[in-house]
């Protein structure tokens, strides 16, 4: 499309579909294929290796900028101007009740059935699980979980959540090795999720069903309501404190209650400069493997760092810890990534949770409910009941994924040799020596090791198509 000055891109608050524009070409696209064969842009690959997300504008496509979700531009004759929209509206819903959280997801769901039979992701944790109960009291599901081969345990996670009459499909997903089959139209992974992703929605193309609804944001949209303990001990009520510490900890939430007390209770309300002094020795630095001049020259250091002190202040509230995981940068570019892979197979991903009547309930629910029944994340458990299954609802985690990743990396070991074989990819932004030997590291069993292997096996073949 051509520039004028009343063309405006506006992106909703939490929108999951990705959208980019050129304003020096007036081009407007939600398909990346729309840039395939342009110049990648060098300072999104320095981000993506070193682990960075505080440029939300920035592309993999230099002269390509990323649409932030709750942001619109304009183009016209003189370049882009963008503005920022709210993030959320407390008064949208103003009943701030677990009753009225229920009511939006369920209303949240059901906008986003198709006319007929419908996928949806179920990995057997909460959010994942109420999406597919909801969608199933008024649809045809087919539910579709990973099949991680040598964990046999994550069907026993996704088992108990499927709901009944449901139809249920075992994908078997591998790590690296499907990332080279993905279709040409797919952005780089900024997560191992897009890889699963990618082989789900195939799964659902396959069948014929071409929406697949999915859980993610939800513990986004709905956090673990741990500064309210925060807000205990600020207010000296010491036995309400140890009464909720010991219900979390014979819950299975957050190890024993002194820990508990000690790290979301006492630790926050230590002052901000000595907190910030003590994280300093554990703040995360540039990977020894990138080049020195391009730390230099991206300021990659000092990014981390300021990274690294927006998250060393725990929040003082859960509607604080509610308003930051939703600004978290990282966030917004996994989801799109999720939506654009699945889009390359024709298949439309809708996210519940990522709704903004969903978002606007969950902000409003009181503080003292957030750990209801001394439970983490206890109001969302509560206005599930009835509707997702008691083993699901109190489930605490799901233990095989972190596993999974490393030992099925480790599995596409041919697959990662040959993209080491071949750094000259990287070359510009790597010393590939260094990365090498962190990579070999890695598949010696150094799980810490693990970025290294992933933007070796991901990036490498993706700047190679």
């Amino acid at each position: 499309m051509g520039p004028t000055s009343t063309d405006t891109v506006l992106r909703a608050p939490f929108a999951s579909d990705p959208v980019w524009v050129a304003p020096g070409r007036g081009v407007v696209s939600r398909d990346p294929a729309a840039f395939a064969g342009w110049p990648v842009d060098p300072a999104r690959i320095v981000d993506a290796l070193a682990g960075l997300h505080d440029a939300p504008r920035r592309s993999w496509w230099a002269g390509v900028a990323r649409v932030p979700p709750g942001w619109s531009v304009t183009l016209g004759p003189d370049g882009a101007r963008w503005s920022e929209v709210a993030s959320h509206d407390p008064e949208v819903h103003p009943a701030a009740s677990v009753d009225a959280l229920r009511s939006a997801l369920a209303r949240s769901v059901a906008r986003r059935l198709p006319d007929g039979p419908v996928a949806s992701l179920l990995s057997g944790g909460l959010d994942s699980a109420a999406v597919t109960h909801l969608a199933a009291r008024r649809a045809p599901v087919t539910a579709l979980s990973a099949r991680f081969e040598g964990f046999p345990e994550a069907d026993e996670d996704a088992a108990p959540a499927l709901p009944a009459g449901a139809a249920w499909r075992q994908v078997p997903c591998g790590a690296l090795r499907q990332w080279t089959d993905l279709p040409p139209s797919a952005t780089p992974p900024g997560s191992i999720n897009l890889v699963l992703h990618a082989a789900l929605a195939r799964s659902a193309a396959d069948a014929g069903l071409h929406v697949l609804l999915g859980g993610s944001g939800g513990d986004y949209v709905v956090g673990h309501g741990w500064p309210m303990l925060t807000g205990l001990a600020r207010r000296g009520d010491v036995r309400a404190l140890l009464t909720l510490a010991r219900g979390l900890a014979r819950n299975g939430h957050g190890g024993d209650a002194a820990s508990i007390v000690r790290v979301w209770g006492v630790r926050p309300l230590v002052p901000g400069w000595a907190r910030r002094a003590r994280r300093g020795r554990d703040v995360r630095h540039a990977p020894g493997w990138l080049r020195p001049e391009v730390v230099a020259a991206h300021d990659v250091e000092a990014r981390l760092a300021r990274a690294w002190a927006a998250w060393a202040d725990a929040p003082p509230t859960a509607v604080a810890e509610h308003d930051r995981l939703l600004a978290d940068p990282g966030h917004a570019p996994i989801v799109e990534g999720l939506t654009a892979v699945c889009a390359a197979y024709g298949v439309s991903l809708r996210l519940p949770w990522l709704d903004g009547e969903v978002v606007a309930a969950a902000r409003a629910i009181p503080e003292h409910a957030r750990l209801l029944g001394g439970h983490a994340r206890g109001a969302v458990r509560e206005a599930l009941a009835g509707i997702v299954p008691d083993p699901v609802r109190y489930r605490t985690g799901k233990a095989v994924f972190g596993r999974w990743s490393c030992a099925t990396m480790r599995r596409d070991r041919p697959h990662l040799e040959r993209a080491l074989a071949d750094l000259d990819a990287l070359a510009a932004w790597v010393d590939p020596d260094a990365l090498r030997l962190e990579v070999r590291a890695f598949l010696t069993g150094d799980d810490d090791r693990w970025r290294a292997a992933w933007v070796v096996g991901s990036l490498v073949p993706w700047l190679r198509r």
